[in-house]
């Protein structure tokens, strides 16, 4: 399944990354996210529900956060963004419609630092 990874890279001078990723099960989430524990929530973008999957545990880490759009709080640590799920509850892969472009405006600079 297509998706999209926002990636977190360095501790002092952070950056962060956006590209087309691959997921074929379960295991590739945690890989990606670079945890052991994870979870998803929703969001609307430009009509399309879109699924982020974040570390569950990003504030319990030296990590950073950032503001998500039409989102209430902040995000920790890498995000995975999909698609919406079907009537199974599976997820469906990013849909055609967002592009890389459309991450940076659903995916915020960074704007705060945990100590862990």
């Amino acid at each position: 399944m297509k998706a999209y990874l926002s990636k977190i890279i360095g501790e002092e001078f952070p950056i962060i990354k956006n590209s087309r990723i691959e997921i074929n099960d379960w295991t590739d989430y945690a890989k990606f996210l670079n945890c052991e524990l994870f979870t998803v929530v929703s969001i609307e973008y430009k009509e399309e529900t879109l699924s982020l999957f974040i570390d569950d545990e990003g504030l319990l880490k030296p990590n950073f956060g950032r503001e998500i759009f039409n989102y209430p709080e902040p995000l920790f640590g890498n995000i995975i963004i999909c698609g919406d799920v079907d009537s199974n509850g599976e997820t469906l892969p990013i849909p055609k419609s967002i592009s890389l472009m459309d991450i940076d405006e659903i995916i915020g600079g960074i704007k705060y630092a945990t100590q862990g």
